[in-house]
């Protein structure tokens, strides 16, 4: 059997995080002032720079967080933004819910590493350290996702995409999805919300919305990446690794689980809840099956039949329903950081150059330039840019070392 899946995980995850007693169980009460106090100078900094700003932070992940100007608005719980490419932190008071911190671990932290829990346990550890105490992790919200060799674009998707307007999930004690109860076609919704297009051919579809405590989405990553996310191209690297042989587009099937349908997940007709990010882990296969068997399912349209519930599954999602069952995840740690230095080279290139030849066309004035080259507007630029750095007082060295420890590109 041609295997199309060429990798699995978990895409984003949202971890809230209140204060926790020697037993480590949950404690509502507010932030601590000095830990309040000491982000407040950092914002304050921010704000006055109009721009986010290096923190003393402890550095995650080898980098250093930047804390913003803002933090989630007027409304917001969150008083505080801070963020680096691995971890995205949102501090407040926790005086209405008690939850001090969300953190959302970013999806070049995940896919760099191999087990989750390893994941969970790093930045739970991190934020302890900001807060000086131990403190409790609750799931926010998860998005495990499939990518898989398999155009949807050309699918029946009109009428081959049924999903469940609401459901509440069952595993039993291995926590394997059960299913227990049969319902009408009345209770499914058919077809997708929105269709995305990108000059005609279709690039994706959306089930649900971001308020729901379930959606999903499915589409087409390879363009995905071409256009809008080249420095994410370490996806191929993956793909290869699972047998991908580079000749057609690779597209996502992607679940979006809020906490509201995480808390209400049940063992044996027990409501268990999945609170603890720890748990996260032990629940992965069960949440995907509960997703593509009960939440959603891509069947063979059959319209001798009214009752959809019957209607044949595609093969293509009978082989993704097992992807947490079967594959193994690939480390990609190594591979993603060096990617992200390359683009970041190749960016900033064509900015320089772009800038170099602006600033030469100023320096001209009305004068035709005719038989210069690059090498004629940097030799101008060389002694421009050491009167600039005297001016300022800044020393070159010292200054590309500190950017260099900010980008956690040397210890």
């Amino acid at each position: 059997m041609e295997k199309h899946i060429v990798n699995f995980g978990i895409d984003s995850l949202w971890i809230n995080f209140c204060y926790a007693d020697e037993q480590e169980q949950p404690i509502k009460r507010e932030i601590d002032q000095e830990v309040l106090d000491r982000l407040a100078v950092l914002q304050e900094q921010a704000k006055m720079q109009d721009e986010p700003v290096v923190t003393d932070l402890p550095a995650f992940n080898g980098t250093r967080l930047w804390m913003y100007p803002h933090g989630g608005g007027a409304r917001s719980p969150w008083r505080f933004l801070l963020r680096n490419d691995s971890l995205e932190l949102k501090v407040g008071t926790g005086k209405k819910t008690g939850y001090v911190a969300k953190a959302r671990l970013l999806a070049p932290y995940l896919w760099s590493g191999e087990r989750l829990i390893d994941c969970i346990a790093e930045v739970h550890i991190y934020v302890c350290g900001i807060f000086n105490a131990m403190m409790y992790p609750q799931v926010g919200e998860v998005h495990p996702c499939v990518d898989v060799v398999h155009d949807f674009s050309t699918a029946d998707w009109q009428d081959g995409f049924v999903r469940r307007s609401a459901l509440v999930p069952h595993f039993d004690r291995q926590m394997h999805f059960v299913e227990t109860e049969d319902t009408s076609d009345a209770d499914h919704v058919v077809g997708p919300d929105k269709v995305f297009m990108r000059h005609r051919p279709i690039t994706g579809f959306s089930f649900g919305t971001h308020a729901s405590a379930v959606s999903a989405v499915i589409y087409n990553k390879s363009q995905y990446i071409r256009t809008k996310e080249p420095e994410s191209d370490y996806f191929y690297t993956l793909w290869e690794k699972n047998s991908y042989d580079g000749k057609q587009d690779v597209w996502r099937v992607e679940f979006r689980l809020k906490r509201d349908v995480l808390r209400d997940f049940k063992i044996d007709g027990v409501c268990h809840g999945i609170d603890n990010a720890y748990e996260l882990p032990d629940f992965l296969e069960g949440i995907w099956q509960y997703c593509t068997t009960q939440w959603m399912r891509y069947v063979v349209p059959d319209f001798t039949d009214t009752n959809r519930t019957r209607w044949q599954i595609q093969p293509i999602w009978q082989e993704l329903q097992t992807a947490f069952v079967d594959l193994v995840q690939v480390e990609l740690g190594p591979v993603i950081r060096e990617r992200k230095r390359v683009v970041n080279i190749e960016r900033i290139v064509p900015q320089i150059v772009g800038c170099a030849m602006t600033y030469y066309a100023w320096l001209k004035n009305d004068t035709p330039c005719c038989d210069e080259d690059l090498s004629t507007v940097l030799h101008h630029l060389y002694s421009s840019g050491l009167n600039y750095l005297e001016r300022s007082h800044k020393d070159f060295n010292a200054t590309v070392r500190k950017k260099q420890r900010v980008y956690g590109l040397i210890a």
